[in-house]
C-alpha cells in the first residue's frame, strides 16, 4: 500500500537529502511544501500520512506546523529533521506531538532504523523514491549555514541554559 509522505523544508537542497535518504523500495508518494502553511494544505488533502518536518521556516515555522497538527487533530505522523538541535527545542517538538527529532545533515542508516523503530517501514520490491527538483548551489550553501547555526545556537543554548531563538539563514552571491 503506498503511503503519503510529506517533506517540508524550505531549502530545496533539504528536501531532495530528505528523498534521496528514504529506503529505496519503500512505497511512497512523495509531496513537497516549503513552509509550515503549504504543509497543512496538504496535510489537509490527506498527502501526509508521515510528515517530515524542519523547524526553521518562514511563513509558519515547524513548531506552528506543530501546534495546527495538534489543535485541529490532523492525520499525520511528523518526524522533525532540524538544525536547531537545542535540548528547549527538542523538549518542545516533543511536547508538541513529534514523532521522534533527527538532527541535519540526515543520515540514510538513522533514517530507517527510525522508520523501523516505529513501525512505518515497508518495503516493496520496486524503486519509488524520485527526486528532480534542481538544487541551487545558494541554497546548497544556506542549509549547511543553517546546520551549522543550530549546532552554535546549542551549544551557547547548553551554556547559558536558555534557548536561542534562530532566524532563517540568508546566503547570496557577492
Amino acid at each position: 500500500m503506498t503511503i503519503p509522505v510529506l517533506i517540508c523544508d524550505d531549502s530545496s537542497f533539504a528536501r531532495k537529502q530528505v528523498a534521496r535518504s528514504l529506503p529505496e523500495n519503500w512505497d511512497v508518494e512523495l509531496s513537497y511544501a516549503g513552509n509550515g502553511e503549504e504543509a497543512l494544505e496538504l496535510i489537509r488533502q490527506g498527502r501526509a500520512d508521515i510528515l517530515f518536518l524542519d523547524l526553521t521556516m518562514p511563513v509558519l515555522d515547524g513548531f506552528g506546523v506543530l501546534k495546527t497538527i495538534r489543535e485541529e487533530d490532523l492525520p499525520s505522523l511528523p518526524i522533525v529533521i532540524s538544525g536547531d538541535i537545542q535540548p528547549e527545542s527538542r523538549r518542545r517538538v516533543m511536547s508538541l506531538g513529534a514523532v521522534c527529532f533527527i538532527k541535519k545533515p540526515i543520515q540514510s542508516d538513522e533514517l530507517t532504523r527510525v522508520l523501523n523503530d516505529y513501525g512505518l517501514l515497508q518495503l516493496s520490491g520496486e524503486r519509488h523514491i524520485v527526486y528532480d527538483e534542481a538544487v541551487e548551489f545558494t541554497d546548497w550553501c544556506q542549509e549547511y549555514s543553517n546546520i551549522s547555526k543550530g549546532r552554535a545556537a546549542d551549544l551557547l543554548a547548553r551554556f547559558i541554559e536558555q534557548e536561542v531563538e534562530l532566524s532563517i539563514p540568508r546566503v547570496g552571491y557577492l
